[in-house]
């Protein structure tokens, strides 16, 4: 049976008492998903419901915020809540009551419920979630120490449970913090004093070399390593970056090129750089030259 025909019923029951009623439907999914676009499901002001949209215990919910019935939805999260604190949905009601709350305009309101999260089910990937949209709520605030506060938030992301799609953003947000701050810190690979945002960027591109975060954090690595005069490190940033993102807007084979040419006199390198320079870059030509024999 269809989502269709398990809705019509309840759907002309409604119709004709005149009753209120909210028609949820995906529209898309991003990852993987119990449900396809397309899936519906009918949820009457009393509760009744028909269809599904979801695999999960919070549909109703779910179809209340995105009905902007948040009141309701907010007062069925609680009670659930307080009906089962420690039951296998709480992380996920918990995470999806401070969203809606911030959807209400109430931060502060918000920021309790990931504090909730984070203290009641901490090793949950939705408390991953829950400390990124956090710290970001922290940074929008008046505190004084947000700025603080919100980077030791983003630097516990990457060792939580089922970070991975957060971890990236946190490392990212971080680093801009650690820039602002002009923060420095005793580096013990390099065994320098150096920017504290380099450690946040080589820990992103080490430990997600496959995510879209790591182009811009290659790019800056390779400024930086360049400042620093580790023109060995700098040239393998710039290369890495233009192997995995040929379309860059850095010139990274460019510049990587001309650091194994002209700073560490390592001619195989050299050549492997400026193959990779692309018909985009005002460079192209002057690549080609010298690859010539």
């Amino acid at each position: 049976m269809t989502d269709l025909e398990h809705i019509l019923p309840l759907w002309h029951e409604l119709e004709r008492a005149g009753a209120d009623y909210v028609l949820a439907t995906v529209v898309d999914v991003e990852g993987p998903s119990y449900r396809k676009p397309g899936a519906r499901m009918l949820i009457a002001a009393d509760g009744r419901r028909a269809g599904t949209v979801s695999g999960g215990c919070l549909e109703a919910e779910v179809a209340k915020a995105d009905a902007k019935l948040f009141d309701q939805a907010v007062a069925d999260l609680r009670a659930g809540l307080a009906a089962s604190p420690s039951g296998p949905s709480a992380p996920s009601a918990h995470l999806l009551l401070g969203n809606i709350l911030q959807r209400q305009g109430r931060p502060e309101d918000a920021m309790a419920a990931y504090v909730e999260l984070r203290s009641r089910h901490g090793r949950t990937p939705e408390a991953a979630e829950g400390t990124f949209l956090l710290a970001d709520l922290v940074l929008q605030s008046k505190r004084n120490d947000r700025e603080e506060t919100a980077r030791q938030l983003f630097t516990a992301i990457p060792s939580m449970t089922g970070s991975a799609p957060w971890a990236v953003q946190a490392l990212l947000r971080r680093a801009a913090l650690e820039d602002r701050a002009r923060a420095r810190v005793v580096d013990s690979v390099l065994g320098l004093t150096v920017p504290a945002s380099l450690v946040s960027y080589r820990q992103l591109v080490e430990s997600y070399p496959d995510a879209a975060g790591v182009e811009p954090a290659l790019a800056r690595l390779g400024e930086m390593y360049e400042d620093l005069r580790r023109y060995d490190l700098a040239g393998q940033a710039w290369l890495d970056l233009a192997r995995k993102f040929p379309a860059n807007t850095r010139d990274a084979a460019w510049r990587a090129g001309e650091l194994f040419e002209k700073r560490l006199k390592d001619p195989q390198r050299m050549r492997e750089a400026y193959s990779l320079v692309t018909t985009r870059s005002s460079h192209y030509r002057d690549a080609q030259k010298k690859l010539q024999p």
